[in-house]
This record gives C-alpha cells, structure tokens and sequence, in this order.
C-alpha cells in the first residue's frame, strides 16, 4: 500500500504539532505531551518507565494552550518507540481540531 493511498483512507483530519506547541492529556494523575490529534484519536509521549494497558478503557482530560480542558474517553491500541496511539470513544470535536489549526497557523 502507498504511503498517499493510506492517508486517503483515514476518515479524520490528524493534526500534529510542533513540539513547543503540543497540549497535554492528564490520565491517572500523569501528564503526557499530544504529539497527533484527530476527532476519534490521538498519539501520546510517554517515558521509558511509563506502562500503557493496551485494550484497557481509560478517561482523561486534554488541556490545550488557551486554557480549554477537554474530557476524553479512549482505549490505547498499541504502542511504537515512545508513542502510544489512542483511539477516542468520546473525543475531540472538529470544531475544536479547526481552532487548533487556526492557533498552530497563527504561531
């Protein structure tokens, strides 16, 4: 499979940020930074130490730049390096996908 067929699979617009600009997901007390955000997922940063249960459902909160914290639902699918790739249940609107494109634009 190509590279741009399986990006025009994806059902969701995934914006990835910069790493000074990267909000972060609080799970269990722990915060890690969002490196990809789309509207059903996201991938996250983790340490060495950190251990992620994959299949496990978790809730979190997303905080982003402006101060907006943003309740999520999801389940880890797998893990690669440092990353960990989430799938949402209960997710990120567009609207607020398009907000932080805008804001990534503006900085």
């Amino acid at each position: 499979m190509t590279q741009q067929h399986f990006h025009e699979r994806r059902q969701f617009f995934r914006l990835r940020y910069p790493h000074t600009e990267r909000p972060t997901v609080e799970l269990d007390g722990q915060e890690y930074p969002v490196c990809e955000i789309s509207e059903q997922g996201m991938r996250l940063l983790f340490r060495s130490t950190d251990r992620f249960s994959l299949g496990v459902p978790f809730s979190g909160t997303v905080h982003f730049s402006d101060k907006e914290d943003v309740p999520i639902e999801g389940i880890a699918l797998r893990q690669h390096a440092n990353e960990v790739a989430v799938k949402l249940t209960k997710g990120i609107s567009s609207e607020r996908i398009d907000e932080e494109q805008q804001h990534l634009k503006h900085h």
